[in-house]
């Protein structure tokens, strides 16, 4: 698509955008090249348009790299599509977010790893990180560690409705 390679920033970006409707895996290179774009919106658009193309590992790895964005608008944005993605090869590179300096950032950390409760129940380390964010100096970045905990099991609680949780009744 020859608008998103135009100069034209704000045309680039909605040719981004609309790669999302129809994603074609020949469109990544293309996505790859603009997610390295000086402006932040293109880089943002870029995320959203790679939330399209589901669970491919190149889109995987693409947005596991734009966790590292200088903007925290596009590690927000990167960090809600793996979280609706759900790949627990993400979780490492989600956790590591919880230091960021950026209070938004650490919400959405608690956000993106609040989806895995059905695929990493009671998952120590993840817990460990929803721990430290209910713990956060600034109480949106608390607020939603604590829904995300709800939504996941506690530590050493793994089993589930209806399953023997190990301990005998009398």
């Amino acid at each position: 698509m020859p608008c998103a390679v135009g100069n034209d920033e704000d045309l680039r970006r909605s040719a981004i955008w609309l790669l999302g409707f129809v994603p074609e895996p020949s469109d990544l290179n293309l996505l790859a090249h603009a997610a390295q774009d000086s402006d932040e919106g293109i880089r943002s658009a870029v995320v959203g348009t790679l939330g399209s193309h589901g669970t491919e590992p190149a889109v995987i790895d693409l947005l596991l790299n734009l966790l590292d964005d200088p903007s925290p608008q596009v590690r927000i944005s990167a960090l809600s599509s793996l979280g609706f993605l759900q790949q627990p090869r993400t979780l490492r590179k989600i956790r590591l977010l919880a230091n960021d300096d950026n209070p938004r950032v650490r919400a959405w950390v608690a956000i993106a790893l609040g989806h895995f409760s059905a695929l990493e129940p009671a998952d120590p380390a993840t817990s460990s990180v929803l721990d430290q964010l209910a713990a956060d100096a600034d109480p949106s970045v608390r607020d939603q560690a604590t829904e995300a905990r709800q939504r996941k099991p506690l530590r050493g609680t793994t089993s589930g409705p209806g399953e023997d949780s190990g301990s005998a009744s009398p």
